[in-house]
């Protein structure tokens, strides 16, 4: 059996199910960049966590 990849699989199916939760993020203070990962390379100081409401996520999903 040949395995398929991420890209070929979500050409094939018929329904994808995006459940728009809440997400936590970290920003960098000094301007705003936002990190799906905490960023543990920087100083405590310099990030900040932030959880997104599902609001914020349909809003970061639509087309700008």
């Amino acid at each position: 059996m040949r395995a398929f990849s991420a890209r070929e699989a979500l050409l094939r199916v018929k329904v994808f199910v995006v459940t728009l939760g809440m997400n936590e993020v970290w920003t960098l203070k000094s301007d705003g960049s936002v990190f799906s990962r905490c960023p543990w390379g920087f100083a405590a100081s310099l990030v900040e966590r932030k959880v997104l409401t599902v609001e914020e996520n349909v809003y970061n999903l639509l087309p700008k």
